[in-house]
């Protein structure tokens, strides 16, 4: 992954448009960049891709936050 090579703080949408085997990979990394200590935050409107990481997931509609809560919340809503 060329884009994360040298350890950018913010990456903002990196999945839309992805191959599915590409898109597993970029996963599998940012899940690795968390196990190892660093923060993650993904901004995409992929909620399946979202709950295969998150903990925690914040819900944003015309700029405003409305609602924050565990991933295991929206288990489901993704479908």
């Amino acid at each position: 992954m060329a884009s994360v090579k040298h350890s950018p703080n913010l990456k903002i949408e990196p999945t839309p448009g992805i191959h599915p085997e590409a898109l597993a990979e970029i996963l599998k990394q940012l899940k690795q960049f968390a196990k190892d200590g660093a923060g993650v935050m993904l901004i995409t409107h992929d909620l399946i891709s979202a709950l295969e990481i998150a903990d925690r997931i914040a819900v944003i509609e015309e700029g405003r936050t409305v609602e924050i809560s565990e991933a295991k919340a929206f288990e489901g809503k993704g479908e």
